[in-house]
């Protein structure tokens, strides 16, 4: 069987002229939204910053078929999307080989930029956000997980990424927020056989004094998959409140102890 190199070998980038996506889709708001987990305009802003950084990247000023927002969008849509390099040469109009030369230098890019907006909170900010929450005074943010499904690894023993309850390979990614909707701490990787509570004790500790500094008064709110211990305090389960007294399973959003 002949290989595919040989099948294509007339195949030539330069036959590819590119297409310019982002003039098609940025006047649909709801398709590009779900495309690439930005609006137009929050876009435009990364674009700027994007055009900035990308003068120092060598590679990326050679690659003149795409222009600059076409390669953000082709990126941004990989990294939300994940679709293969052989779809996105379809939709943009580019050889597979450009599409993968963009994706490896634009993340690289991107992650200069944007690395430096999560930061964790120093232990005064951490303070200032109690009360926010007027029912949960002590509650100053959240913590959940993240699946992102992926192709079955062919290198790697392929069961530890296999997760039985949603029935595909995938990693497993930890996100802090605070009360105000900010990231502050994001943590990926995780093999997809573990489920939450394992990943979030393999991930940087987090409490008094520890790596990821917590004051001992503050917490921060999980679903009922993670221990409720500090940090994490997580809500009652039905179970749990029907073994409750009954003036106290009416008590909204009941938390458990600490």
């Amino acid at each position: 069987m002949l290989s595919r190199n040989i099948l294509f070998c007339d195949d030539d980038p330069e036959d590819y002229p590119g297409r310019d996506l982002f003039g098609v889709i940025s006047e649909r708001r709801l398709q590009f939204y779900d495309a690439t987990g930005e609006t137009p305009e929050t876009f435009l802003d990364l674009l700027g910053k994007f055009r900035l950084h990308i003068r120092f990247s060598r590679v990326l000023r050679y690659l003149r078929r795409l222009i600059q927002c076409n390669m953000l969008l082709l990126t941004l849509i990989w990294l939300k999307c994940y679709p293969t390099y052989s779809i996105l040469s379809l939709i943009f109009d580019t050889h597979r080989r450009q599409v993968s030369r963009i994706v490896t230098h634009v993340w690289q890019v991107l992650y200069k930029i944007l690395c430096d907006n999560v930061r964790w909170h120093t232990r005064g900010q951490w303070i200032s956000k109690r009360r926010t929450w007027r029912k949960l005074p002590e509650a100053i943010g959240c913590i959940d997980a993240k699946s992102h499904e992926i192709l079955m690894p062919s290198l790697e023993i392929q069961r530890q990424y296999y997760n039985g309850r949603r029935h595909y390979h995938c990693v497993h990614t930890q996100v802090v927020i605070d009360n105000k909707k900010k990231i502050v701490h994001v943590e990926s990787g995780f093999r997809g056989n573990n489920i939450d509570v394992n990943t979030f004790n393999m991930m940087t500790p987090i409490g008094d004094g520890r790596t990821l500094d917590f004051q001992r008064n503050c917490i921060l709110l999980g679903d009922c998959i993670y221990a409720s211990r500090h940090p994490v305090v997580t809500l009652f389960t039905s179970a749990q409140l029907l073994r409750l007294p009954r003036q106290e399973r009416n008590v909204p959003g009941k938390l458990t102890r600490i």
